[in-house]
């Protein structure tokens, strides 16, 4: 009886004809919802040091959904599916498999990195936009994302909703501004070209235009100029540098076919050297003017370069391992600062999740092999050519591509999940529009295919769709427990707090993070030998400020001071501009008799600038005056 509704034509165009649907709708929803899921739901998984959790779980449950959606069209089509296999379809995998390798030097589980989990995810996207997803949905939900976003950081504005920064107020659903402008410029480069195009006879033969040649009238042609107006205001709201020369240079690149002629017009030699000079001029200033704008910030990042330099000396070829530059960086800054004593980088040095530009990051995790790689896949997106139906298409992806690029090089958007779901659908829009095959095969439509070779590659796609759910229900109640575990130390039960981490350490015992927060709550338990082994095993995975300031407190109150000074002065070099790890040091010393170095530390305390000022850092000060002064009074905890 299956086998016969397998057979059947009439219930086969109507399955591939919902699952199109279906699949139309989940992709549209996975960009749009994926951003905002956090905001709209009041989660309950939230723990410090993740970003986006939730969000990462709708977007591996909807990936799963959507897989097992695009396997049923495909083989319920009553036409043969052409399959062709292009050079950018190898150089993909060629980099995941690299990727994979990488990490699996680090650790083995799949919940070890949350960004490997959503490399293997976004290849599955990458496969389905391939095979099913056209160019007009991906523009467009890229569009309604950002209108969306656009539409939430005018409210942060007038402060009805609240932002996700305490320094800045339009961060749309993001935690910093930049990310959010960044996010803005790739709907804005999907709008230009449509106001250029939209009076003109050919804009048929663009993807997200298609369904406006019959009204490509004022009208139209109004709102959209709003809708331009309104992304631009909240980019220029959100300040952020990076996002504002990317879209500056992007719409340059853009218009660059109608302003070579008057570039380089040969007869007129005088012109072609003023206009030079005059743009050459204008970016010189441009740049000046941003470093200036946020001058500290700009240095910082020039340390973080500095630092990441060393980083990449030290391990050319293979680099630090995926997703390890957090643990490497605050390692190799902690070397730096030993030696180098800068009074202003000591100010700038802050702890790091990301080295703010994705091309060093790149180099410092993956090496130069994982640079090559990434390198030949730009090149060879950049160089794909289609038919000359599909240019302006390919132009203006392209030009996505390369806005998004230009970001990277002060910014980390490739860090981000929903900006991951964008390049990724981009990228494979691009390689469908692409004319050159490496391979080709197809798969036979009805009825060339027989049924039950369509129900048994049904039952497999669901079978392991079945064990991803699994695991992706997995992961959200390790995250729920977790959370709830975060939250009974914030509220100083830490007997519950252990007993809840020692419930989720099996899911997440590679897990830096959670073996950093799991550690911190045993040392504030009590527990100081346990909490040495788990902060010990989060090493590899998490090596910061807040761990080695744990490792010395656990040592400390076991009386293992040399081990605790090590720690308290690795902390204390990983970060020069904080007052707690010279604190720390400073009752080592007294308790060891040591007074001489406890008063040489109280000095530098003393005498060093405060960062951030805080009744923390008061207190310090007090103390360290009056161990200065009257050293018999000083007590040590």
């Amino acid at each position: 009886m299956l086998l016969k509704l397998f057979k059947l034509r009439f219930d086969a165009g109507m399955i591939e004809k919902l699952t199109d649907i279906c699949n139309k709708f989940i992709f549209t929803t996975i960009v749009v919802l994926v951003p905002l899921v956090e905001d709209l739901i009041s989660p309950d998984v939230r723990p410090r040091n993740i970003n986006n959790n939730l969000g990462l779980v709708v977007f591996l449950y909807l990936v799963t959904i959507l897989a097992v959606l695009c396997t049923t069209q495909l083989i319920f089509r009553k036409t043969a599916t052409k399959v062709n296999i292009k050079a950018v379809d190898l150089i993909v995998l060629a980099t995941v498999i690299f990727i994979v390798a990488s990490r699996s030097l680090i650790a083995l589980t799949m919940f070890s990195s949350f960004n490997l989990l959503q490399i293997a995810y976004l290849t599955v996207l990458y496969v389905i936009c391939r095979l099913t997803i056209s160019p007009s949905i991906v523009l467009k939900s890229i569009v309604i994302s950002g209108i969306l976003q656009a539409l939430y950081a005018i409210l942060q504005q007038y402060q009805i909703l609240p932002s996700h920064h305490e320094l800045y107020r339009t961060t749309g659903s993001f935690g910093n501004p930049s990310i959010l402008g960044q996010y803005l410029v790739s709907s804005i480069i999907i709008l230009i070209p449509l106001l250029h195009y939209i009076n003109k006879s050919n804009i048929h033969n663009i993807a997200f235009y298609e369904s406006l040649q019959e009204r490509a009238k004022r009208p139209t042609k109004y709102i959209l100029m709003a809708i331009v107006v309104l992304l631009i205001i909240v980019l220029v709201l959100t300040r952020a540098r990076a996002a504002l020369v990317s879209l500056a240079l992007s719409v340059l690149i853009f218009f660059y076919r109608e302003i070579k002629q008057v570039l380089w017009d040969n007869k007129r030699i005088f012109r072609r050297m003023l206009i030079a000079v005059l743009f050459f001029a204008v970016i010189m200033s441009t740049v000046f003017a941003l470093y200036r704008f946020k001058k500290d910030s700009a240095d910082g990042r020039l340390l973080i370069w500095k630092v990441c330099g060393n980083m990449i000396l030290r391990k050319p070829l293979m680099g630090v391992g995926f997703d390890n530059l957090q643990s490497a960086y605050m390692t190799e800054q902690a070397k730096y600062f030993s030696t180098v004593r800068s009074a202003k980088e000591l100010m700038l040095a802050d702890q790091i999740s990301y080295s703010f530009n994705d091309f060093i990051q790149i180099i410092v995790e993956n090496g130069f092999i994982g640079a090559v790689l990434a390198l030949v896949l730009v090149l060879s997106i950049l160089k794909t050519k289609s038919e000359t139906i599909q240019e302006k298409n390919l132009q203006i992806l392209k030009i996505i591509v390369i806005s998004g690029l230009i970001g990277a090089f002060f910014s980390y958007p490739s860090q981000i999940l929903p900006i991951k779901i964008i390049f990724v659908a981009i990228v494979a829009t691009i390689v469908n529009l692409e004319k050159k095959s490496v391979y080709k095969f197809q798969i036979n439509g009805l009825p060339a295919f027989p049924g039950y070779k369509r129900l048994l590659i049904l039952i497999c796609v669901c079978l392991l769709a079945i064990i991803s759910f699994n695991n992706i229900n997995k992961l959200y109640d390790g995250l729920k427990g977790w959370n709830k575990a975060y939250l009974y130390s914030r509220s100083n039960d830490y007997p519950m707090a252990v007993e809840e981490y020692d419930l989720q350490y099996d899911i997440f015992y590679e897990n830096g993070n959670f073996l950093l927060d799991y550690g911190t709550a045993l040392v504030l338990s009590g527990d100081y030998k346990k909490a040495l082994k788990i902060l010990e095993e989060a090493l590899p995975y998490c090596n910061d400020v807040n761990l080695q300031m744990n490792i010395g407190l656990a040592n400390y109150y076991l009386k293992q001071f040399k081990t605790a000074e090590l720690a308290f002065a690795n902390a204390s070099n990983m970060l020069p501009n904080r007052v707690l790890p010279k604190y720390r040091l400073a009752t080592i010393y007294v308790r060891t008799r040591q007074y001489v170095k406890a008063q040489k530390i109280a000095k530098v305390i003393l005498d060093q600038p405060v960062k951030i000022k805080s009744k923390i850092t008061d207190s310090v000060r007090h103390v360290m005056e009056i161990l200065i002064n009257s050293p018999e009074k000083f007590h040590t905890p």
